[in-house]
């Protein structure tokens, strides 16, 4: 795995997209309570890497131009 390569997999983790809290699939789990803690978990979990104060981030051009 690329992360482990890396050393940055304790690092990293899930973000499960929005549309796997659906109630219509929640409630197919084995066990609907423990996905839903589950989803909880990863969706709350804090990041570990550090926030950036301006948003939106600004990439340079880093594109170097031809021409004139």
């Amino acid at each position: 795995m690329l992360s482990e390569k890396l050393g940055i997999q304790e690092r990293i983790h899930l973000w499960p997209a929005k549309s796997l809290g659906d109630d219509g699939i929640v409630q197919r789990m084995p066990d609907p309570s423990e996905y839903r803690a589950w989803l909880d978990y990863w969706w709350n979990r804090e990041s570990e890497w550090p926030a950036c104060d301006v948003y939106p981030y600004h990439v340079p051009n880093t594109i170097p131009q031809t021409g004139s």
